[in-house]
C-alpha cells in the first residue's frame, strides 16, 4: 500500500504493508506530519502551483491482485504550508499538533455537552508553553504547569487538580483514537499531582420531598428538553416523573416498550424486564444491572402514563428520543444536563460533602418508603434487589399488596403555603400547579383521559292543538 501526499507536481510516496483505510488513515497523519518540512518545502518551489488540493482523509481504494493502493491526501498538511510562508518543519508541526487541535481531538471523542473549563485550561496552556508540539509535552512540563498554578495565587489547590483532570483527560481520548495524530501517545499528566488535595468522599443526597416538586415544576416551566433542533420535553417530563414515582434507574426507564407498561387483575404496573416485550426473547438494547426482572406499580399521581404507553407498539421504545448505543447514550443527555436544571430549579445541598445527581430521584424514592414504614421485603422487590422474577407471574395479591404500598409514598409536598395563582393554570395530575401560556396546554407532557362528548337529546316537539280552519266564504 502506498499513501501519496501529493502537492502539484511533487509526490512522496510511502510504501506500507496492506491494512484497512482507517489504519491507513492513522498512518498518513503520521508520515504528513514527519514531512511536513519537506511539503513545505515542495510548495515554495513550486511556484505555479496556486491551489493547494486539501481534501483530508483516504479519497480511494483501488482493488487489484496485488496491494491495495490508497492515494491520501492530508488536508492539515496542506493547510499549514497555505497559512505559514516560508516556515520551516517545527512551525507547520506546531499548527498541526497545537493544544488547539489536541482540544478539538478530544471534542471529536468525547463530543461533551459543555467545554467552558477545558478551554480556560488550554488558554492558560498556551500562555505559559505557547502553540508547541503536543506530542513532545512531557510529564516535567505538566509539573510545572501545575507549580505555575500554584504559585499565581489566583486558583485554589482544587481548581489546580482540575486543570491536571483536564490536560489528562484530552490526551487520554486523543491518544485512543486511531485516526487522531495523538494516537497511541502516553499520558504526560499521569503520576503529576496536587500536594495538600486529599480525595473526600461524595455522598450522594436524596431530594426531599418538596425539592422534587421544585424539579418538576421548574422542569414543566421551562420546558426542559426543548431547544432549536430537538424536541423531547415530552419525553424528558414523563422520564422524570417515572424516576421520582418508581424508584428505578435512569436506564431501566429510558428502555422501557410499549409492552412493558401492562394492566392485570386491575393493577397498571411496569415490566422492568431484560426481555422483548413482544417475542419474550433476550433484547440486545435492554439490560438490568442486577438481572433481577420485577414489576413496580404506577403510582395513583402517575396513572396517566398508562395512557401515554398505549399510543405505542409492544415492540417500540416509549423514549425513542433517547438513542441507543452500548456505552450508555440513552442516558447520557439526563446526565449532562441535569446540572442545568438543578441550577435552574435553585435545588442545592445543604451538605457541602454532598452531590444532588439523577439518581437522587432514585434515593428519594428510598426515603420515602422508609417514611411510609414498607416492610424491608417489599423494598427489595420494589427496587431490584429481590430474587423473584416478572416470568414467575405476580399473583393478583403480590400486585394489589405492592400497589397499596407504592400508593401511600408521599413523593411531592408543597413548600410552604400555595402560591396565589395568577391567569390560566394547568393541573397536571401531580396536584401541582403550572402556570401555562394558553398554546402549551394542548402540548403538555401529561396526556389527561378524554371525556366522553356530551350527545345531545333531541327535544321533544310539542304536540299542535287541532285548530279548525274557517271555511271560506
Amino acid at each position: 500500500m502506498k499513501l501519496r501526499p501529493i502537492i502539484g507536481k511533487k509526490v512522496f510516496v510511502e510504501y506500507i504493508k496492506p491494512m484497512t483505510p482507517r489504519d491507513a488513515l492513522a498512518k498518513a497523519r503520521e508520515f504528513a506530519v514527519r514531512d511536513a518540512g519537506k511539503l513545505a518545502k515542495a510548495r515554495s518551489t513550486d511556484p505555479s502551483q496556486s491551489k493547494i488540493e486539501a481534501a483530508g482523509g483516504v479519497q480511494g481504494i483501488k482493488k487489484g491482485h496485488g496491494p491495495k493502493k490508497v492515494r491520501h491526501i492530508f488536508g492539515g498538511v496542506f493547510e499549514a504550508a497555505k497559512q505559514i510562508e516560508e516556515a520551516g518543519e517545527t512551525a507547520v508541526v506546531a499548527v498541526l499538533l497545537s493544544w488547539d487541535r489536541l482540544f478539538d481531538e478530544w471534542k471529536k471523542t468525547r463530543n461533551p455537552s459543555h467545554t467552558r473549563d477545558q478551554q480556560a485550561t488550554i488558554r492558560l496552556l498556551k500562555k505559559q508553553f505557547g502553540d508547541i508540539n503536543c506530542r513532545h509535552f512531557t510529564p516535567h512540563q505538566a509539573a510545572e504547569f501545575r507549580d505555575a498554578q500554584s504559585a499565581s495565587g489566583e486558583t485554589t489547590p482544587y481548581m489546580v487538580k482540575a486543570r491536571l483532570g483536564h490536560l489528562k483527560a484530552m490526551f487520554a481520548r486523543a491518544a485512543q483514537d486511531p485516526t487522531s495524530p495523538f494516537y497511541g501517545m502516553p499520558n504526560p499528566g499521569t503520576g503529576v499531582l496536587v500536594r495538600g488535595v486529599e480525595h473526600v468522599p461524595v455522598e450522594t443526597l436524596p431530594f426531599s420531598p418538596p425539592q422534587v416538586r421544585q424539579l418538576l415544576d421548574t422542569a414543566a416551566r421551562i420546558r426542559f428538553g426543548d431547544n432549536e433542533q430537538k424536541k423531547r420535553h415530552r419525553e424528558v417530563m414523563w422520564a422524570l416523573r417515572l424516576l421520582a414515582y418508581t424508584g428505578c434507574r435512569p436506564s431501566e426507564i429510558l428502555q422501557l416498550q410499549g409492552g412493558d407498561v401492562v394492566a392485570e387483575h386491575g393493577v397498571k404496573f411496569l415490566r422492568i424486564q431484560e426481555t422483548d416485550a413482544l417475542t419474550w426473547q433476550p433484547h440486545p438494547r435492554k439490560s438490568i444491572k442486577t438481572d433481577e426482572d420485577r414489576v413496580v406499580p404506577l403510582h395513583k399521581d402517575v396513572l396517566d402514563f398508562f395512557d401515554y404507553a398505549a399510543n405505542f407498539a409492544k415492540d417500540a421504545f416509549i423514549f425513542s428520543a433517547f438513542k441507543w448505543h452500548k456505552n450508555g447514550y440513552r442516558v447520557k443527555w439526563f446526565t449532562n444536563n441535569f446540572g442545568e436544571l438543578l441550577e435552574k430549579a435553585g435545588v442545592k445541598p445543604d451538605n457541602p460533602t454532598g452531590r444532588f445527581v439523577l439518581y437522587s430521584l432514585r434515593h428519594a424514592f428510598h426515603d420515602a418508603m422508609d417514611r411510609a414504614e414498607v416492610p424491608e421485603k417489599q423494598q427489595k422487590r420494589l427496587v431490584g434487589h429481590g430474587k423473584k422474577s416478572v416470568h414467575d407471574r405476580y399473583g393478583r395479591a403480590d400486585l394489589v399488596l405492592l400497589r397499596g404500598y407504592v400508593n401511600k409514598l408521599k413523593i411531592v409536598e408543597q413548600a410552604g403555603p400555595e402560591p396565589a395563582e395568577s391567569g390560566p393554570v394547568a393541573k397536571i395530575g401531580l396536584g401541582l400547579n403550572m402556570p401555562t401560556d394558553g398554546t402549551n396546554t394542548k402540548e403538555l407532557h401529561m396526556p389527561t383521559k378524554k371525556k366522553p362528548a356530551k350527545v345531545a337529546k333531541p327535544k321533544a316537539k310539542k304536540a299542535k292543538s287541532p285548530v279548525k280552519k274557517a271555511p271560506k266564504v
